[in-house]
């Protein structure tokens, strides 16, 4: 739908509240974004101060109901559980709404106006995951909330009940088709709706309506799906997964890790190209060094590639690594991570899984072993990135892996049996030492929060620190990129002819 189809002159008569000065706002990381003070973000149910108010609301605001997911959300931050738990909780991981509605809203990033006409995004404060949890870790109940079947329906270009459950005009809808519009997904299985047992393209297609006009930021793409539809993926952004914990980003992990590093060198678990340069255990050194143990392997046998995650336990349970882990040293998943030199990540319920971001920023080499996933703010999942993702991480073919290597008294089968302990013994200590230099520039890229002056929170989101990271900025900047839903077009073009029913129903492993 063109501009010119929508009556904006209600907007135009209106007076919003106006936004701040450039020099009030001379302290704001996105001074210089071409988004300063142009996202819109339509205001919270019944909230006069966040301009619920004027043209903006719809004929029935009145008579709308307060939206679930607030009370749902207050309700886990002043009992720091939930999405609030930080990242011991599993709900920790399922944060990217909260994130981005912060980014949208903070005063520190000044990206929102308050004037509709002057925006060239429009943010939708839709919360799906704290609205399906309901802050309990497996959701009560798996059926369409009437919310997300209005979006639904608004991404379709059907906006009554739009108007009817939230309260707002639908006038900015209309205008580009939503195309200029943002939702937010924050678990790679659900979205607006939350289908069991579905796989392969389906809740990118369906439950998260990749295909429609507005800009989906999520946690997960797959290989397949952005090789068939790599117009449509690029309008989209995908995210790496969310770490709220701040004891990631406070030095309490990391220092923890350095404390035991030397004490630990006479296991003998290290790689041997790793042997010359082992580490300098001061805190001033920082994580990015060699480390004592090969690899480290934790992961329950579940998902799409069970055999995958069978065979990898094995072959883990068989190595020096391993034998110490499992002697008694309490190592948890974060110490285990700083502890080692590479870290498998095969895929799971899905291509994509957390350890794949909390491996980097631990300073752990990732081994993909996931064919359909996908890494986040790279050449994989937008061809314009120009970022590679093997100058940080390796990935190989899972189909390598789906014999165990050893026997029952962990002896090798045959010499030629592949392990990941053989293959990454032999990997040159040239080739670690740039993987490593990697994962430095990759851990600000992957982390939402920066460590750089970060204070000593241990919940930077019940804290209301604001998300300055690498990842909040890279979002942003494509973000930027996407303005006026300039993306739309090129997708839209790319579905001509295109026929429902034949994309892939299964993930790759």
């Amino acid at each position: 739908t063109n501009s010119s189809a929508v009556d904006l002159s209600l907007y135009k008569d209106y007076s919003y509240p106006a936004d701040p000065s450039r020099e009030d706002d001379k302290d704001c990381i996105f001074l210089d974004s071409p988004l300063y003070r142009s996202v819109y973000v339509y205001p919270t149910w019944m909230n006069e101060t966040d301009g619920w108010d004027g043209p903006i609301v719809s004929s029935q605001y009145k008579n709308v109901s307060k939206w679930p997911w607030i009370d749902l959300e207050q309700e886990a931050k002043d009992g720091k559980y939930g999405h609030y738990g930080g990242a011991s909780n599993q709900m920790g991981q399922y944060t990217l709404e909260l994130i981005v509605r912060d980014l949208m809203r903070h005063p520190e990033s000044c990206l929102r106006t308050m004037d509709p006409l002057k925006a060239s995004l429009f943010y939708v404060p839709y919360l799906p995951s704290i609205e399906f949890h309901k802050g309990k870790t497996y959701a009560p109940d798996y059926s369409t909330s009437p919310y997300g079947a209005a979006i639904e329906e608004a991404t379709e270009g059907k906006f009554d009940n739009w108007e009817k459950m939230f309260g707002l005009t639908s006038d900015f809808w209309k205008r580009k088709s939503g195309a200029d519009h943002i939702l937010v997904f924050s678990e790679p299985l659900h979205g607006l709706s939350h289908p069991r047992s579905k796989r392969g393209s389906y809740h990118f297609i369906n439950t998260q309506k990749m295909l429609t006009p507005p800009i989906i930021i999520s946690i997960e793409v797959s290989t397949t799906f952005v090789k068939k539809y790599p117009k449509c993926s690029a309008k989209n952004i995908v995210t790496p997964y969310p770490n709220p914990d701040g004891n990631w980003f406070n030095g309490e992990f990391d220092n923890s890790a350095m404390e035991k590093w030397e004490g630990l060198r006479e296991k003998n678990a290290y790689l041997e190209a790793e042997k010359e340069r082992f580490p300098v255990t001061t805190p001033e050194a920082g994580i990015f060094q060699p480390r004592p143990f090969a690899q480290y392997y934790s992961a329950g046998a579940h998902g799409e590639c069970t055999q995958l995650r069978k065979i990898l336990k094995q072959d883990y349970g068989c190595s020096k690594s391993s034998q110490f882990f499992n002697k008694g040293a309490q190592m948890s998943y974060h110490l285990g991570m700083r502890m080692s030199t590479f870290c498998p990540c095969p895929g799971g319920d899905s291509p994509s899984a957390k350890r794949m971001f909390d491996t980097i920023n631990a300073g752990c080499i990732p081994i993909i072993l996931s064919k359909d996933f996908v890494w986040p703010f790279t050449k994989e999942a937008d061809p314009s990135i120009d970022i590679d993702p093997s100058l940080f991480a390796l990935r190989w073919n899972a189909t390598d892996f789906y014999e165990t290597a050893y026997d029952s008294e962990c002896q090798l089968k045959d010499e030629s049996s592949p392990s990941v302990q053989a293959a990454v013994e032999k990997i040159s200590a040239e080739e670690i030492a740039r993987l490593r230099d990697g994962i430095k520039h990759a851990s600000d890229l992957y982390s939402f929060w920066s460590k750089e002056g970060y204070g000593g929170s241990e919940f930077p989101l019940h804290d209301n620190i604001f998300p300055n990271g690498g990842a909040s900025k890279a979002i942003v900047k494509l973000l930027a990129e996407r303005a006026g839903g300039s993306r739309w077009p090129d997708c839209k073009l790319e579905l001509e002819g295109r026929v429902d029913g034949q994309d892939a129903r299964r993930f790759e492993c």
